[in-house]
């Protein structure tokens, strides 16, 4: 069709139907050349919104284990990112941001893991880092709690006690439902 018909409609869809093949065939790196492609090829396309975000899906069928490199990750949410940016209002941006949101928790995740790789080696300054990193850059994604907890143990071995404390106040303060709550209270206690 697309040989015989180039300027047709059936051409534009035949286009799409490839792709979709090797996605469907889990052929990931050939599903997203025909994506970017069509994308490329047809801007104007009622379905780009569709291309960008299974160019994402994609890069998210191809994402390791949360203990491995995340490459994969940040190409997904670029290509989400330019979904939100470009398309705010196609139905497939809704789609779009709840993975995008899931793909942050995953590098909030990640980067905690990476924390805790350190913690256990008794590097307190690079696990501080980590645990700091999680706090500024993925708010509100259910890991707060946690990281600052575990922000306060590494400041408490590295001596900040007064930091350390402030922490686990806020611990107590704002996250009174959470499990670290009772052990934050604990440090609080032992601390006095």
């Amino acid at each position: 069709i697309i040989d015989n018909y180039p300027y047709s409609e059936f051409a534009v869809r035949a286009e799409l139907r490839i792709a979709d093949a090797y996605f469907d065939d889990a052929r990931y790196e050939e599903a997203l050349s025909y994506y970017r492609d069509f994308a490329d090829l047809h801007p104007q396309h009622e379905r780009v919104p569709y291309t960008i975000l299974r160019s994402a899906m994609c890069h998210y069928e191809q994402i390791a284990s949360i203990d491995r490199d995340q490459t994969a990750t940040f190409d997904a949410m670029g290509y989400l990112e330019r979904l939100m940016r470009e398309f705010p209002y196609a139905p497939e941006t809704r789609e779009g941001e709840r993975i995008y949101l899931e793909l942050r928790g995953r590098l909030a995740r990640n980067i905690l893991r990476i924390g805790d790789f350190y913690a256990q080696r008794q590097e307190h300054q690079a696990a501080a880092e980590r645990y700091r990193r999680v706090v500024d850059e993925y708010p509100g994604l259910g890991h707060d709690a946690e990281a600052l907890f575990k922000l306060g143990v590494a400041y408490g071995n590295m001596k900040r006690d007064d930091e350390a404390l402030r922490l686990f106040h806020v611990i107590v303060e704002n996250y009174r439902e959470s499990a670290l709550a009772e052990e934050a209270q604990e440090r609080i206690s032992a601390a006095n």
